[in-house]
């Protein structure tokens, strides 16, 4: 049987950078019935600006204009799942799906940002080209996401993909990051000792997001058949993972900027 997920509210980090996964589209679990959760505690990254002593508030960004033909794609399921009268689906079933839609369309804003930072550094360690080619098939695991929900045959191969591409966004983002740091030690040999100093508790938060990662996962995979309330929780694990993923990816771009305006000011003296 297939499941439908029901509504969660919406809600508002060290294993090697290098390290990427890019799980598979089209292989599919068995859909779970159930699922059951362990308390897992929530992840706070906050950041610091020049002085150490920022309120973790990050500047908005520029509209996403990456990946448009996969967005059209999840914004086509989002509103088939709208149109979709009560009578072949339940209301609340409904709202959880589509979110979930939402949750992948945010997923790939994420990474059309990471596309642009890319941009900003031509001597990082991946190309460009390499970066938008792995961040595209995360942008495909997004859209599976979208149209498995539309289909209600959202499986636990759905939920751990989806979690597994979020993992893939920020690694490659702690590549870049680190890469914006060697740029500064080439530049800058003297003011590198701070700025890798700075960012020195980004190996923690990293490890700290990976090890929730793992969680979410555990908990999905040994609870599978014997959990209570599965629909809801499928929101919920999706929504933390998104989470972490926002916080921890927000912050090490943040990061990068900085190391790679300071490298620029050095060129520019």
């Amino acid at each position: 049987m297939h499941c439908q997920v029901s509504p969660a509210p919406p809600l508002a980090v060290a294993q090697p950078a290098s390290t990427l996964r890019i799980l598979p589209v089209d292989r599919r679990a068995p859909c779970f019935q159930r699922l059951r959760l362990r308390p897992g505690p929530r992840l706070s990254v906050r950041a610091q600006n020049r002085g150490g002593d920022g309120d973790g508030v990050q500047p908005p960004r520029d509209p996403p204009h990456n990946f448009v033909k996969e967005r059209s794609h999840i914004i086509s399921r989002t509103g088939k799942i709208i149109l979709v009268q009560e009578g072949l689906l339940y209301y609340e079933s409904r709202n959880a799906s589509e979110y979930l839609c939402v949750l992948a369309e945010k997923a790939l804003d994420i990474a059309s940002h990471i596309v642009d930072s890319a941009k900003l550094d031509m001597s990082n360690v991946m190309s460009s080209d390499t970066i938008h080619r792995t961040l595209r098939a995360y942008a495909g695991i997004f859209m599976q996401t979208a149209d498995d929900t539309c289909n209600r045959t959202v499986s636990m191969e759905t939920i751990t993909s989806f979690l597994g591409a979020l993992r893939g966004l920020a690694s490659i983002t702690h590549i870049l990051l680190e890469a914006a740091l060697e740029t500064v030690s080439h530049e800058h040999p003297k003011e590198s000792l701070s700025e890798f100093a700075f960012n020195y508790d980004m190996k923690i938060m990293h490890r700290n997001y990976n090890r929730r990662m793992d969680e979410l996962e555990d908990d999905i995979n040994r609870n599978a058949a014997a959990a209570v309330h599965a629909c809801e929780l499928v929101s919920k694990t999706i929504n933390q993972g998104m989470k972490a993923t926002e916080s921890i990816v927000g912050l090490m771009m943040d990061r990068r900027q900085r190391a790679l305006d300071k490298a620029h000011s050095k060129l520019v003296e």
